[in-house]
């Protein structure tokens, strides 16, 4: 349903919010954080902008911490909610939004092209199942048991991505533990200080802990993946020189700027122009 530039759009998790189309004023803020090149600057930008482009929450589906007419939460919302966002958010503000250009995909037999994606039919999505929508709705964590022990984790969002990259500083060289341990609540039996350790042994050095073998980390991503919604970035795309297929992860550095095929009519446009047409 629109109003103007008004769309109303459902996210993952079943959360329906009221957003604006982009601005030539968010593009140039985009551009401009792009061009930094440094830290998160960008990331931090891409959620100004939904920031700036939600006018307000239509319906706060699972999260119990949103009113109704009221503002998204970013940061405490789903990551998976933010990523289909800014998909959407591409959608509604360009001609051809649905179609995302990655440029540069390089085969490993040299050949380089630039490959269209079709946001709506060539991603994979994941909606949040029921129980998950009911733990999140209800303010409860997700447990599973690994290593004999009752882990409760929470759902990826802005909270647990800034808590990972605060632990990949303090814990230099833990990057993996740091990546689960950002997720984690609690450990049964255990405090929270060692919970780096149960997961990595600290790398050899932990007297107490010889840290988790790496099949029982993948069950732990496992069950985070599981409760999880969002948006499968990895994408495979065949080579037209050789046929083979390569996977990448989707670059979302220009997610919510124009695109190629915007900036081939702004050229032809030039041509026209200059050619006295």
């Amino acid at each position: 349903m629109e109003n103007g530039t008004i769309s109303t759009v459902k996210l993952e998790s079943g959360v329906v919010l009221a957003m604006r189309q982009l601005t030539l004023a968010d593009e140039n803020f985009m551009a401009e954080a792009k061009k930094q090149r440094r830290g998160n600057a960008l990331t931090r930008a891409m959620q100004e902008v939904l920031e700036r482009c939600t006018a307000e929450v239509v319906d706060p589906g699972p999260y119990q911490f949103l009113d109704a007419h009221g503002k998204a939460d970013w940061h405490r919302m789903c990551a998976g909610d933010r990523i289909k966002a800014m998909l959407e958010l591409r959608k509604l503000s360009y001609t051809d939004g649905e179609v995302y250009t990655v440029e540069n995909v390089t085969c490993p037999c040299s050949y380089v092209w630039d490959h269209d994606f079709n946001i709506d039919e060539d991603l994979t999505y994941q909606p949040l199942s029921e129980e998950s929508a009911e733990l999140l709705r209800e303010g409860k964590p997700f447990e599973v048991k690994i290593d004999n022990r009752l882990v409760q984790f929470r759902l990826q969002s802005g909270e647990t991505e800034e808590l990972f990259d605060k632990l990949k500083r303090q814990k230099p060289g833990r990057k993996m533990a740091a990546g689960l341990r950002s997720r984690i609540v609690g450990v049964e039996g255990l405090e929270a200080r060692d919970i780096m350790d149960w997961l990595d042994g600290n790398n050899g050095q932990s007297e107490k802990y010889p840290g988790l073998s790496s099949d029982d980390a993948e069950q732990l991503r496992d069950a985070f993946d599981a409760a999880d919604c969002g948006v499968d970035t990895e994408v495979e795309a065949e080579c037209p020189d050789c046929g083979r297929f390569v996977r990448f992860d989707l670059p979302f550095d220009g997610i919510l700027l124009p695109g190629k095929k915007i900036r081939e009519r702004k050229r032809a446009r030039r041509g026209m122009v200059s050619s006295g047409r």
